[in-house]
């Protein structure tokens, strides 16, 4: 049963992380106008937005204008809810769980964006960062401070090689 719930709820999730992919890179609302077709801007009903149903339902097309919608969205809701059964299967209920599913969430929304337009959003990062620098040391991964170290070096290598990377190109 908790897995069950646990596919539903990560698929509702999943179709806003498919709001979030599309509109923050944009810089649009992730909150208005409501979602609607890219090709013809018919206003997306509410019985074709249900998670992964829809998309079936609708046989990847938009109802008005038949214009194919990217297998992407159902792919998003499909993982979104994997994810946390599958981790569910190997901690159970608890924080591991919860930072686990919370970071991979992170993962899967910029690994998306960065597919579609080779960025990453600070806006979705910055939250992960903050989740991963506080649950190391609650999981017994390392101290605060070990986390602060790690944060600095990784991003700091991140850094620099975004700072050669405009130097050489």
């Amino acid at each position: 049963m908790i897995l069950a719930i646990l596919l539903i709820m990560g698929s509702v999730l999943g179709s806003f992380f498919n709001v979030l992919i599309y509109r923050v890179p944009r810089g649009l609302s992730i909150v208005r106008p409501a979602s609607s077709c890219p090709a013809c801007g018919t206003r997306i009903r509410p019985r074709d937005n249900v998670p992964v149903l829809g998309y079936i339902a609708l046989g990847g097309r938009c109802r008005s204008c038949g214009e194919r919608i990217s297998p992407r969205y159902i792919v998003v809701e499909l993982l979104a809810g994997i994810v946390p059964a599958l981790l569910y299967a190997r901690y159970g209920l608890g924080l591991e769980f919860s930072v686990y599913v919370a970071l991979s969430y992170v993962l899967l929304i910029v690994s998306f964006v960065d597919l579609d337009h080779k960025i990453i959003p600070d806006k979705i990062t910055l939250p992960g960062l903050a989740v991963g620098l506080v649950a190391a040391p609650l999981l017994g991964l390392t101290t605060f401070a070990g986390s602060l170290i790690g944060a600095a070096v990784g991003g700091g290598a991140l850094y620099l090689v975004a700072i050669l990377g405009a130097l050489v190109f």
